[in-house]
């Protein structure tokens, strides 16, 4: 339970200048230390300090409304250049007495905590001149948390202030320093800040930078700015030596705000947010002849203004995935024979990493990569039997591959392969597909899935018994009147997934379908349901089925750790398809796939499983690298 002890002045404090508030503020602290502390373990003495100073006595917008008359014709009386600083010195001064009476009468006993929560922006220069990066430095110096950590106002406020600012005498500074036991953050928004070379003499008063351009979020203040609180909160860490922090306020009032990953405590918003389907509203801001903008992107959420890897824990796994048809090329070699494709196509080719497994290996390792999925083609290893084909892999491979996947995507073959005939062997009842030469919608795709689990189980049983196995496959559910699971067969079943592997790249919307025709029974007529494609988040994504839909991990990885006793999870397989003619100028600077990166990555950290990246597929998806049968660059 935490409680503000201070909202706006009582009104015998009208000017903020006695004092006698530290004192007033010390007795009533310690009557609610003495009343409430046996159920209060976290205290907040002031929250947001900096608006009671410069709102009500720089701007006189908010109580007691004093101003320079130059500032506001509405304020009666005040002084902008002095009484903000007045205000905010007996404010600081006023948590240091509470704190002080604290820790020497109650906090032994009660054993709680005392902090302050400051109203805070992240700002960003307008330019790259050295002025303006200056400048948008010196706005974080003003945020009244120097005095706090180290007892006395930084050396820019003394600069710019100078006799303005009033003095801590060495006891006060004494009291100040160290005197948090955490910090509460309000975060909302983010600023743009440019310097400004003089300063009228006789108008002189304390001013923030003018809004980022980013969405606004009902008001024009609010702009959603969700890089500012990830870059605020580092540079609380670094500069301020690493509070404990609580994210005290942070919400919008009609968009979504994203909530930010820094590794440290976060408290959550005053209300469920709901998701946006307005576009993302990329911003770029040119100035000298420099692109120096972020993304700003009206979903919920995003944990990363842009995606590095140091963000991430040094055992986190960030790798690529392959699939052996996709990439391998080198059709005749090693017992494979050639393959074809639905439209005459072949991979007899591909990006022929059979020949240059090596170059493509280091070139993963330079990009930072520390991991790869891909896999072993069955028919260079041996053509019938599954059981017997995993275990030679185990036996060949084991003593290097610890993560072993036995099927990538087995709903994918049944109902593909069997219920709607696109993909291998091309099976479906004649009423779903023309094409289809054979096949029955409504038993071949259960048989499939059903044969495909007990080989599954099969190959994991005799891992575990002669060389114990991880194996992972994609999430379904198995429904049946065809095949019956044997005892024998649903024991060997159940429990079989070491870890899971997710393949996740878009999310549907479903209306329910009350009566199917009796006549044209299928796996996709079993479910009762049509999947919509259209407006599920924002937009398609080069592929008509892949909406890019990034909210969509999170709960699905929430629902699987709920529903399926909370299994180990790898993101096995997520990616995005855009057409090269998409693409505006350097294809490597992919700005479109980078969002979708972001976008995916922040909500899966959010659940806080094990991620990996894949790196597409064939022809129409680029990823990492940009690869070609001559050259390969990052």
């Amino acid at each position: 339970m935490k409680s503000a002890l201070c909202d706006p002045l009582p009104l015998g404090y009208s000017s903020g200048t006695a004092g006698q508030i530290r004192d007033d503020f010390r007795d009533y602290a310690e009557l609610c230390f003495e009343r409430f502390g046996d159920r209060v373990k976290h205290w907040i003495t002031l929250s947001e300090p900096c608006r009671y100073a410069v709102w009500g006595h720089d701007y006189g917008e908010n109580a007691p409304g004093r101003c320079s008359s130059w500032k506001n014709r509405a304020c009666k009386a005040g002084n902008s250049a002095v009484e903000p600083y007045i205000v905010a010195h007996h404010q600081l001064l006023s948590h240091a007495a509470a704190v002080d009476v604290y820790r020497k009468k109650y906090k032994g006993q009660q054993k709680g905590l005392v902090g302050t929560t400051l109203l805070t922006w992240w700002t960003e220069p307008y330019s790259s001149k050295t002025a303006d990066i200056d400048a948008a430095k010196r706005v974080l110096d003003f945020m009244f948390l120097d005095p706090l950590t180290y007892g006395d106002y930084p050396r820019t406020m003394r600069e710019y202030v100078k006799n303005r600012l009033p003095m801590f005498t060495q006891t006060q500074s004494e009291m100040l320093r160290g005197s948090l036991d955490f910090l509460g953050l309000n975060y909302y928004s983010s600023r743009y800040v440019k310097n400004v070379e003089s300063q009228d003499p006789e108008r002189i008063s304390r001013e923030f930078g003018r809004p980022v351009h980013c969405p606004s979020a009902g008001v024009e203040w609010l702009r959603i700015a969700p890089f500012g609180i990830r870059y605020l909160l580092n540079y609380t860490k670094d500069n301020y030596k690493n509070p404990p922090i609580f994210i005290t306020e942070n919400g919008n009032t009609t968009l979504a705000l994203k909530a930010s990953w820094h590794g440290r405590l976060q408290t959550p918003s005053n209300g469920r947010a709901e998701e946006s389907d307005k576009n993302p509203q990329e911003f770029t801001r040119v100035a000298e002849g420099k692109a120096l903008g972020r993304f700003c992107i009206t979903e919920l959420p995003s944990l990363f203004g842009l995606v590095v890897l140091s963000d991430f824990p040094k055992d986190f796994y960030f790798g690529s995935a392959t699939s052996s048809y996709q990439v391998e090329g080198a059709a005749n070699k090693s017992g494979r024979g050639p393959n074809r494709i639905r439209d005459g196509r072949n991979g007899d080719v591909a990006v022929d990493f059979y020949n240059r497994y090596k170059e493509d290996l280091k070139m993963m390792k330079d990009t930072g990569l520390n991991a790869i999925r891909f896999s072993i083609s069955w028919s260079r290893i041996i053509p019938h039997d599954f059981r017997d084909y995993a275990e030679l892999c185990f036996k060949r491979f084991g003593d290097r591959v610890k993560y072993w996947i036995t099927l990538n995507e087995p709903w994918a073959y049944a109902t593909f392969g069997y219920d709607n005939g696109e993909f291998a062997p091309g099976r479906c009842s004649s009423w779903v597909s023309r094409a289809c030469k054979g096949g029955n919608s409504a038993v071949e795709p259960y048989i499939a899935s059903h044969h495909l689990l007990l080989s599954h189980a099969a190959a994991v049983e005799v891992y575990r018994q002669k060389y114990k196995v991880h194996g992972s496959f994609n999430l379904w559910r198995l429904s049946t009147d065809n095949e019956k699971l044997s005892q024998g067969q649903a024991a060997k079943l159940r429990g079989s997934l070491d870890f899971l592997g997710l393949n996740y790249y878009s999310a549907r919307f479903v209306t329910n379908v009350e009566t199917e025709d009796p006549e044209r029974i299928s796996f996709k007529a079993d479910l009762h349901l049509d999947l919509l494609y259209e407006n599920i988040y924002r937009r398609t994504a080069g592929l008509e089925w892949l909406r890019v839909a990034p909210f969509g991990i999170r709960y699905l990885l929430n629902y699987t750790k709920d529903t399926y006793r909370n299994p180990t999870i790898y993101i096995t397989e997520n990616g995005v398809a855009h057409d090269d003619s998409d693409l505006l100028g350097d294809i490597m600077h992919d700005t479109r796939r980078i969002d979708y990166y972001d976008t995916h990555i922040g909500n899966a950290i959010l659940h806080g499983r094990l991620w990996t990246i894949s790196n597409g597929q064939v022809d129409i998806l680029r990823g990492l690298v940009s690869p070609t049968l001559t050259t390969k660059t990052i």
